[in-house]
């Protein structure tokens, strides 16, 4: 299916979603993302977190599609620029998915890791509604 390679224009309720999620990811890094195995009382936040460099490109995708939803917003998302939210929005979604299900050896997941999987979910979908679906 080939694309227009015009802008998109006009309000988008979607691409508000996608930046509420994109929102939700980052918030997410003040929260406990791991907790010790061994003893649950340590926990590690985003910020904290060590080994794995997951987590840091769950955020770095969600700022990259916060940026391209502006760009959205402001009339100024272009055909390749839209694909580009879709690579973000979905690799942010991967790396999420990792953090939770596939934690470093001696960590399990706390509900940091989760938000940001809930907060890369919604963007993704919503990044798929402004892009394929143009809402």
């Amino acid at each position: 299916m080939a694309r227009n390679r015009e802008t998109y224009t006009g309000s988008s309720p979607a691409a508000f979603v996608a930046m509420a999620g994109a929102v939700l990811t980052l918030v997410s890094y003040v929260m406990p993302w791991y907790q010790v195995s061994g003893d649950p009382a340590i926990t590690l936040t985003g910020f904290d977190a060590q080994g794995s460099s997951w987590h840091w490109y769950a955020g770095g995708s969600a700022i990259g599609v916060l940026i391209l939803m502006i760009f959205r917003l402001m009339g100024i998302l272009d055909w390749k620029r839209a694909n580009a939210a879709e690579a973000f929005a979905v690799f942010g979604t991967l790396a999420a998915v990792m953090c939770v299900f596939f934690p470093n050896d001696g960590f399990s997941a706390h509900v940091g890791s989760a938000v940001a999987l809930v907060g890369s979910v919604t963007t993704v979908v919503a990044v798929l509604l402004v892009v394929e679906a143009r809402k």
